[in-house]
């Protein structure tokens, strides 16, 4: 006997994946607008970010995104012209930092249970 897949959208499941793409887009949006940073982009100093570094975090994201990963809560230029992709979840805290080419730090924080010493 063969089994048949219902494997149309749902409702539900057409509005997550518009939501996905939503956020997917204001991720390649943020990562435009850093890519045009100058030196000195936050009157304090600030390195400007290289085009090549940018390429990376968009490639990274692109990766993510066919993986069908969660796409980053924010996207950030860090200070020494570095990026950075945040994620926050209930539990956790994840950071992923673009600090030159081939290099990639991330950093995982769990988020202790309310009233947990």
């Amino acid at each position: 006997a063969s089994t048949t897949w219902n494997t149309a959208p749902t409702n539900t499941s057409h509005a997550v994946n518009a939501m996905q793409d939503n956020a997917w887009n204001a991720v390649n949006e943020r990562l435009t607008a850093i890519r045009g940073l100058a030196d000195n982009w936050d009157g304090q100093g600030a390195v400007a970010l290289t085009a090549a570094l940018v390429d990376a975090a968009e490639q990274a994201a692109i990766s993510c995104r066919s993986l069908g990963d969660r796409p980053p809560d924010r996207v950030l230029a860090g200070v020494n012209g570095t990026v950075f992709f945040e994620w926050d979840s209930p539990d956790e805290y994840t950071e992923m930092e673009f600090v030159s080419l081939g290099r990639t730090e991330v950093r995982r924080t769990k988020v202790a249970p309310e009233g947990a010493v």
